[in-house]
């Protein structure tokens, strides 16, 4: 939601940046006119209808439009990854105000278009040099004209696994990724803190199946996209007693829900945390 926020207040403040008086003419009363401002999306291959950043982002902009009649949104689908540079450089030629890139894949693309072109400004959704997903460089060139959308996620994750430590009656928990990507293993790692602060606080013993902090190795769909896999990773963890599953992997999550569905309408007790937007609405 955070983020949802932020992308539309990016988009206003923009807007209100561009804004200027015309200078009246010696015989005319004065006048003010708004200046228009484009604002431009670059989805990620989950579509605006991931039920994740995209969708998200997509709402934000267009919550921004419908705030200011002066302000104009559009965007570009992506499908595949080749895709990325060629729909910045499309939107750069259209001379969008903003060009707002969606997600941590989209990094060295953004970074590249924002290093060619200084003038043009970028935003980009969880993603920073501080995750090294603008650049694996040690020493990068920095790109002053793109803003960060992030927050400190493991944060929230970390109440997310104290949650589920508290809920679970099978005394097991499980996570999993889309990829294996800093944004995506920060929540992982907040998860499995949140549950080691509960077992040492209660002096219980709950496990975390799919990821370990210590050694960074667990489960991976792959991808963002591919529900049938996330339904076949939350069966098995299921099936090895775990009644709480947080997917961190967007769409992909999707299919974790019907499996939860499944497994409940067979009689079974699990439960499941969302990532990114409200799992309810997901």
């Amino acid at each position: 939601m955070r983020q949802t926020l932020r992308v539309g207040a990016i988009l206003l403040a923009a807007a209100l940046l561009a804004a200027g008086c015309a200078k009246p003419s010696s015989t005319s009363t004065p006048t003010t006119t708004t200046a228009k401002f484009t604002g431009c999306m670059v989805a990620d291959t989950g579509t605006i209808n991931d039920k994740s950043f995209n969708q998200s982002s997509w709402e934000g902009m267009q919550a921004a439009a419908a705030a200011n009649s002066n302000i104009t949104v559009k965007v570009l689908p992506s499908a595949t990854a080749s895709d990325y540079a060629k729909n910045i450089t499309a939107f750069e030629n259209q001379k969008c105000g903003i060009i707002v890139t969606v997600g941590f894949l989209m990094g060295p693309a953004t970074q590249s278009a924002a290093l060619a072109s200084p003038k043009q400004k970028f935003a980009i959704v969880d993603c920073s040099y501080a995750s090294f997903c603008l650049s694996t460089k040690p020493h990068p060139p920095i790109a002053h004209n793109i803003n960060q959308l992030v927050y400190n996620t493991v944060q929230d994750a970390f109440l997310g696994g104290y949650l589920a430590a508290g809920m679970t009656k099978t005394g097991k928990v499980a996570t999993f990724g889309g990829q294996q990507f800093g944004t995506v293993t920060i929540y992982m790692d907040g998860f499995w803190d949140g549950v080691q602060y509960y077992n040492k606080q209660h002096h219980t013993h709950v496990q975390v199946l799919g990821w370990s902090y210590s050694s960074q190795k667990g489960t991976f769909a792959g991808n963002f996209t591919n529900t049938a896999a996330g339904a076949t990773i939350t069966n098995t963890f299921i099936h090895d007693g775990a009644d709480i599953i947080f997917p961190v992997a967007g769409l992909v999550g999707l299919g974790s829900a019907k499996a939860v569905q499944t497994a409940n309408a067979a009689g079974k007790h699990v439960g499941m945390f969302w990532v990114d937007t409200d799992g309810c609405v997901s």
